[in-house]
């Protein structure tokens, strides 16, 4: 009513700042209204605007744009939004599909980034492929692990199942029962430590494993595990380095979990020695931080391998898998032991005659919680 009767009448979608009509229009933009609709009408020689919010708020100005024109420039613009709005929603559509499609479980559904597309929604579509990416990884993992999981249950209890049904249906003679009950129970023992790993790997994923710091002596530690393989030792007539050189040093730790790291290491450096080899074991003093290393003659490993062996269920090559019953879950279990106490081990092999695993400790209890992991 204030322009009387208009010659030109847009209505926007949406509202737009009336800076965006500024230079279209050939007005000075010095409201901060929001347009949601335009009229034009031509007043004593001149053409006068009126631009509404929706609401109750208008905003009066005169245009040197003609009538004719500005209906022309209303219209690209409108064409224009149009463009722009379709041009989103195509991958805001395909976005939702590649989300419903990953839901249903297609885990290799992505989003197509196309050329034309804003900034803003090649950031959003590449964030959703980098989220599908570590999902579907993290898919695999798990199906990989139920896998081997079964598999490492699987063996044991065939075994177990072949010796007992051989005894009951008289296959096995008597005189040879006892060596296969033997057997039997070496493999019931191994069906326990694993069930062991897995309970205690979870505890600790899960933050649920309780760590008990307490002030004592590693190098003591050291010496008392070593003796538990002496009769191994012995058999396979290994010399032991650095045991003379190890000095009293004390840590505040879990003795526990320290213990479980070292024995780990001793028992894979005993499996792996060859005949007539050596273990050398080193304790170094780093100031903050104490060193272990345990190094053993015996096949090697390989440069690929060496940033592998912790992860779980690894198993090396076939030159180093001299224990076939191994579940692949020590070195995983024990680099999360080391890495709760803030510290770091790694493999190193300087040929292929020599394997070495180096850990590090601070000498202050200091945790890091695995996922809120507790401390007694």
């Amino acid at each position: 009513s204030a322009l009387g009767n208009p010659s030109v009448y847009c209505d926007f979608l949406e509202p737009l700042p009336v800076s965006y009509l500024a230079d279209l229009m050939g007005i000075t933009a010095e409201s901060e209204l929001s347009v949601r609709a335009l009229a034009a009408a031509e007043q004593n020689g001149q053409v006068v605007l009126l631009l509404w919010d929706g609401g109750s708020r208008y905003y009066q100005c005169v245009t040197a744009v003609q009538p004719s024109t500005l209906t022309e420039v209303l219209d690209h613009f409108e064409l224009g939004v149009t463009a722009f709005a379709r041009r989103e929603s195509k991958p805001l559509k395909e976005l939702a599909n590649a989300a419903t499609a990953f839901g249903h479980g297609e885990l290799d559904a992505r989003v197509k980034i196309d050329e034309d597309s804003s900034e803003e929604m090649e950031e959003l579509a590449l964030a959703f492929n980098n989220m599908a990416c570590s999902l579907q990884k993290s898919e695999y993992r798990r199906q990989e692990f139920v896998a081997n999981v079964s598999h490492e249950l699987k063996t044991p209890m065939t075994s177990i199942a072949g010796f007992i049904d051989g005894i009951l249906d008289g296959t096995i003679p008597k005189e040879k029962q006892n060596y296969y009950l033997g057997l039997v129970s070496t493999e019931v023992r191994r069906l326990s430590r694993l069930v062991v790993a897995m309970l205690n790997m979870s505890k600790i994923e899960s933050g649920e494993f309780q760590m008990k710091p307490n002030n004592y002596d590693i190098s003591d530690q050291i010496i008392r595990i070593l003796l538990t393989f002496e009769q191994k030792i012995e058999k396979k007539n290994i010399e032991i380095i650095g045991l003379e050189d190890l000095q009293p040093q004390y840590i505040v730790a879990d003795p526990d979990m320290i213990y479980q790291v070292i024995y780990n290491l001793f028992d894979n450096a005993v499996k792996f020695t060859n005949e007539d080899g050596f273990i050398k074991v080193t304790l170094e003093d780093l100031g903050s931080q104490i060193r272990v290393s345990i190094k053993n003659s015996g096949a090697g490993i390989k440069a690929e391998e060496l940033s592998r062996v912790f992860e779980r269920f690894y198993k090396v090559d076939k030159s180093r898998s001299l224990d076939a019953k191994g579940a692949g879950l020590g070195l995983y279990i024990v680099k999360m032991m080391v890495e709760m106490h803030s510290g770091r081990i790694y493999a190193k092999s300087e040929d292929e005659n020599t394997a070495e695993f180096v850990f590090t400790l601070p000498k202050a209890f200091t945790p890091v919680n695995k996922k809120g992991a507790k401390e007694a």
